[in-house]
């Protein structure tokens, strides 16, 4: 019996390892969220495996304030969160080469148990889940996934962080085409490594199962309205349900204590924190580094989506599900955030790319849909070398 072998998974695949290297080699080291404590963590892991992958490759400093030793990086730049740019030191910011081709060949080997369904996955469409039923989920939408802005840098973070995320793509892959007992074990396995972001991926994915259910029992139309009256009530209600409920749940009043000590309640108003994940969602890193033209061409991009589906014949073509998913998503991420203000960052959301793609493949080829991705990437390595420049 000859396997068959996705070409568009090749091309995928390769457009991901090249872009991979080029973000590596040109974007700052250490502009990463969390870097002074994650990237120790990672460090910490490989100590205790006796592999010595990044010896001498990494910083390691004392923080003068309590002692505490943490992964440094010299990267010298201009934070500035009102700023619609960035500026980065040429000689402090990019990796050196050997740092970059071990990151790089480290994500590739992470997300390996990703590429064999995008290689050799044998349906296209996967609609056979017993929850999911008629949700048609591509294989495709996996493999385009690799090249999404946004993408490639949440799986190149020096963090135990990438490894979840390929443990939420599995997951994902797992559960839509019924391999339940694979889904489970990456689901265990995620949920031993980084509880807080599992229960994140837990939420949004339950969310989109309820979702469903509430689209196939009450039509369209009413799926809309229950979807709108939760995001007001997050919107209007954050403030004075989140106190309430803080008193019946111990985890609840650690999220409240959180939310009235964060300072992400000040600096991001609630209606632009939406935006500041839509920012992050593409690309926008710790030091505020940021790339208008794609979110403009993205926007417009989602803008034209909406126009093509109410005023052209495809309307009447597109499996109203495809609607319900990203739909659903985008409340229940905006109800989160709404919140919880710490976690505005598009990190906790990043696995939902694949859910977005699917909906995409409805109203583009896929050649349409990686050249439009390929752009996005060039445009954004473009921006770095000119934040280098100024």
């Amino acid at each position: 019996m000859s396997i068959g072998i996705s070409k568009k998974g090749i091309i995928c695949i390769f457009l991901y390892v090249f872009f991979l290297l080029l973000y590596m080699l040109i974007l700052p080291f250490g502009d990463e969220p969390d870097f002074n404590r994650r990237g120790l963590e990672y460090l910490s892991i490989f100590s205790s495996l006796n592999w010595s992958y990044f010896e001498g490759l990494i910083p390691i400093v004392e923080n003068p304030n309590n002692g505490v030793l943490n992964t440094a990086s010299e990267c010298i730049s201009t934070i500035d969160a009102m700023q619609i740019y960035g500026k980065y030191d040429f000689n402090t910011c990019p990796q050196v080469v050997e740092l970059a081709l071990k990151r790089s060949l480290l994500t590739l080997v992470i997300f390996f148990p990703i590429f064999i369904p995008i290689l050799f996955g044998r349906f296209r469409n996967y609609n056979n889940s017993i929850i999911l039923q008629k949700y048609s989920f591509n294989r495709d939408s996996l493999s385009i996934s690799l090249l999404f802005p946004g993408f490639i840098y949440y799986s190149s973070v020096f963090s135990l962080e990438q490894v979840c995320l390929m443990l939420s793509l599995f997951f994902i892959y797992s559960f839509c085409s019924s391999k339940y007992f694979l889904g489970i074990a990456s689901l265990s396995l995620f949920l031993l490594l980084d509880q807080g972001n599992a229960q994140a991926f837990i939420v949004i994915f339950l969310y989109i199962i309820f979702s469903i259910y509430i689209y196939k029992l009450l039509g369209f139309n009413k799926f809309l309205l229950i979807n709108a009256l939760f995001f007001i009530t997050g919107f209007f209600g954050a403030e004075s349900l989140l106190p309430f409920l803080s008193n019946f749940n111990d985890k609840l009043g650690t999220i409240y204590h959180d939310y009235t000590n964060s300072p992400a309640i000040n600096d991001h108003p609630l209606i632009l924190r939406p935006i500041m994940t839509f920012m992050s969602y593409n690309i926008m890193p710790p030091a505020y580094s940021k790339h208008p033209l794609v979110y403009l061409i993205v926007g417009l991009g989602i803008c034209y989506t909406f126009f093509k589906h109410y005023y052209t014949n495809l309307r009447y073509r597109i499996n109203y599900l495809h609607l319900v998913v990203p739909i659903s998503i985008t409340v229940v991420v905006s109800v989160i955030i709404f919140f919880l203000p710490g976690f505005t960052n598009s990190k906790y959301y990043i696995f939902t790319i694949p859910f977005f793609i699917n909906t995409i493949l409805q109203y583009y080829s896929i050649k349409t849909v990686i050249i439009f991705f390929v752009i996005l990437n060039i445009l954004i390595l473009f921006d770095y070398l000119f934040f280098y420049l100024i």
